[in-house]
């Protein structure tokens, strides 16, 4: 497998080498699990990360879906796509897991979802529409109680109708081993992660998405629950999708990152941006990348064998 080396774009992160200082001395535990299933997600937040990166706090770094074709028009963004088909399938690949019974349709084709809170309280109403007046295959809009940071509008464009410039071939096929320098930063002199390393691309860029580049820890590390961490790590919508991508073909990408001296593991969790903080607990999520399934762990009455793996990943 031929190395290839990685210009920096947006550094996104499932995970962070981490220490585990002060151990001794800790309170004895609550009444609180000490782990469980996630179950409940929130509607809005996942549709929104699914377009959009954000990083562990929630501010914007990238477009993981489309662009901004008109710098007059910030948060109107625009998809490729070769048929209303795709927009309408893509549309519902936004919406949360376990939420399709909050899709309506309408007429004429179109759809309106409304959103819930972790705690089933709706949170607005985002409407399909196909065909619209303007030309597009479809749109997208928002609810006027519904203000989403950098997206106001979804356009889908066909493709003949993309700017003929704006794209060319992705510069990295998936499989390939990219080197990435990375510089993260410290929480002390104990905890870093800098230096050169191998990562596999698991996604071609094309007109409608970005690619990502996906790096996997060789080590385990405890992820305390303070907001350094949190700015860092990324969402479980995202560990979501590169779940789907990575267990389409599980074994094949088993062989590419083999290629990148990395094991991916099926039977591990890894660290996601995803907690709750509460007076007596941090409880912070992790994903198993074959299954898909998201628990929680709590991070305050810490058990030591409380130590996953973390990711690396970047778009470009």
């Amino acid at each position: 497998m031929k190395l290839k080396w990685f210009v920096p774009t947006v550094l996104l992160m499932f995970g962070c080498a981490a220490c585990d200082d002060n151990k001794d001395d800790e309170p004895a535990a609550e009444e609180h699990p000490e782990q469980g299933e996630v179950t409940a997600h929130d509607g809005l937040e996942w549709f929104e990360s699914s377009i959009i990166l954000l990083d562990g706090e929630g501010n914007f770094k990238d477009y993981l879906v489309g662009k901004v074709l008109d710098e007059a028009t910030p948060g109107v963004v625009s998809v490729c796509v070769n048929s209303e088909q795709e927009a309408s399938d893509m549309f519902l690949s936004w919406v949360a897991p376990d939420a399709e019974g909050n899709v309506a349709g309408g007429s004429n084709g179109s759809r309106v979802y409304t959103p819930v809170s972790e705690n089933g309280l709706p949170q607005g109403t985002i409407t399909y529409t196909p065909n619209p007046d303007n030309g597009d295959l479809a749109k997208v809009t928002f609810s006027d109680n519904l203000d989403i940071p950098n997206l106001r509008e979804i356009r889908f464009i066909a493709d003949v109708k993309w700017p003929d410039n704006d794209f060319s071939t992705s510069p990295y096929q998936v499989g390939d081993v990219v080197s990435l320098d990375t510089e993260v930063g410290r929480q002390n002199k104990n905890c870093s992660l800098e230096g050169t390393q191998k990562a596999v691309c698991i996604r071609e860029s094309s007109k409608s998405q970005k690619g990502l580049i996906l790096y996997i820890s060789d080590k385990k590390f405890y992820i305390p629950g303070n907001r350094w961490y949190n700015e860092n790590l990324v969402s479980k919508n995202l560990g979501t999708e590169i779940h789907k991508i990575l267990c389409a073909n599980w074994n094949t990408f088993v062989g590419y990152f083999k290629d990148a001296d990395r094991t991916l593991l099926d039977n591990e969790y890894y660290w996601l941006s995803d907690r709750t903080d509460a007076a007596l607990y941090i409880d912070r999520k992790g994903m198993n990348l074959k299954t898909g399934k998201v628990d929680w762990f709590d991070m305050l009455w810490k058990r030591p064998d409380w130590t996953k793996p973390y990711m690396l990943c970047k778009t470009f």
